[in-house]
This record gives structure tokens, sequence and C-alpha cells, in this order.
């Protein structure tokens, strides 16, 4: 109710003019939209991010990610599986009807020295782990060809970018070993919405409300963002990651900490 979609619709440019206290967004087409406030909830990398000239825009990224949607039968719906590769892990679990969602996340220079395509660097890299090649020669592919994405960045990002409020990852990527991104999204919705609606009631300047927006961000969500990025440096070594797995099998206090630290509480 009082809610407007313009679709289809990309916004190119965000300007903000502190003469009139206004944003001005240009979209694709030409059209320009003026709001008080704007929410950038765009993902993970946009051309947006270049246009703000944000700093981890501008560094090359390792990382790729690839999903695949599967059809396993006997796989059990409630397990999340997690498996180590050289150079990357990979996990698999259920989701709607009988599908299994499957995703791993490597580096460039694996996919170049594993054959230089997805399917090589499946057969030749994965499949070294006998579970992961059980799956790749078991499963049904409902896609015919993988969802990939290139330049996949943990960089630590600003939560407030030209007085912009960013939400997600946009605000920032929890790496996929730790975390719950559709989560963390909805929470910092959360956060940020009452602090948006003070702002446009008059009740809160905007200053305040971006130092308060940043201040909620980083204390709901820094300390997961830094561990997340800890453990991963952790997987994708065939010792230490062996090592690391093989300690907290044995110490089950220690996983439920790990979990505490990177999943955060109900809210």
């Amino acid at each position: 109710r009082g809610v407007e979609f313009v679709l289809p619709a990309t916004v190119a440019d965000v300007t903000f003019d502190t003469a009139t206290n206004r944003h001005t967004l240009t979209l694709a087409d030409g059209r320009q939209l003026v709001a008080r406030l704007v929410l950038g909830t765009y993902g993970k990398r946009s051309a947006l991010d270049r246009q703000l000239g944000r700093a981890f825009f501008a560094q090359r990224s390792p990382y790729l990610g690839v999903k695949h949607h599967l059809r396993l039968p006997g796989f059990a719906r409630d397990v999340i599986a997690l498996h180590n590769f050289r150079e990357g892990y990979a996990g698999i679990s259920a989701i709607e009807d009988d599908k299994l969602c499957f995703c791993y996340l490597t580096t460039r220079d694996n996919l170049k020295r594993g054959g230089g395509s997805i399917a090589a660097l499946e057969s030749e890299v994965l499949a070294q782990n006998p579970h992961l090649g059980d799956i790749l020669r078991s499963a049904e592919r409902l896609y015919a060809q993988p969802e990939v994405i290139n330049e996949i960045s943990f960089a630590p990002k600003q939560p407030v970018e030209q007085h912009l409020l960013l939400l997600g990852d946009a605000a920032g990527l929890i790496t996929p070993l730790c975390g719950n991104g559709m989560a963390m999204a909805l929470h910092g919705a959360a956060l940020a919405a009452p602090l948006a609606d003070q702002f446009l009631r008059g009740h809160l300047g905007r200053a305040a409300l971006e130092a308060a927006h940043a201040q909620a961000w980083h204390r709901t969500f820094g300390a997961r963002l830094r561990v997340g990025r800890a453990v991963q440096r952790l997987f994708g070594g065939p010792l230490l990651s062996e090592l690391v797995v093989g300690g907290l099998r044995h110490w089950p206090a220690a996983v439920r900490a790990l979990m505490r630290q990177t999943h955060g509480t109900p809210f």
C-alpha cells in the first residue's frame, strides 16, 4: 500500500545535491527520479559501485562461484553438506520440491589449472573428493549450464556511501562457508526501516540517520564478517582444512561457538 514499483528499470547513476538535500536517480532509459532517501539493495557487485567510487570495486578478486540445481534421490532433506576440494569448498542442501542446490566457491587460477572450463574443473578437481565425485556422477542436472559469478569480493565495505544507506550484500558480503546472506539482508532491512521512518517524518537529521545506520550495521554484522573471512582462509588447502575439520569434530563446543559468531541470533 502506497508503494509504486517502476519496472522494468535499471538505475544507471545516483547523485546527491546538498543544496536541495535530495537524491537524483537516473535510469538506463534516461528517466529521472528524485528522492529524499535512497537505500541500495543491489547485491554484491554492480556498476553503481564503480560510479560511487567504492574501494573494493577497484581491487580484483580471485574468487568465483558456481551454482547448480540438481536432483539426487536419497539425499537427506534435513542435511546441509559441506565438502572441501583444492582451493575451494562446496555445499549442497535441499530446496523446493525434490531439488537440491549445489554451490561451490573457488578461484580463477584453479579454474585455469583445472582445464579452463567448468566441466573440466568439476571432473579434474572437485571429483578428487570422493563425496563430490559421487554427487557429480549420480545427480541429474536441472540447468543446461550452471550459473557462474565472477569477481566475488569479501573485502570490507561501508554501509553508507555518498548518503546512500546500503543493505544486504551491497553493504557487506559474508563468506558462504559461514553465513546466511538472506537472513543478514532481512535483518539489515529491519534495522534500517525504523531509522528511515524517523528521518522521513522529520524526527532525525540526515547525519544522525547515517551515523545510526552505520553503527547498527557494524554492531550487528561487523564481527560476523571478520570471523567469516578468517574461517574461510582455513579451507581450500589439503592439509590445513583437514586438520581444522578433524579438530572440530572432537570439539563440539567450538563448533557451536563458531556458529554463534557467524550466524547471529533470531530477530
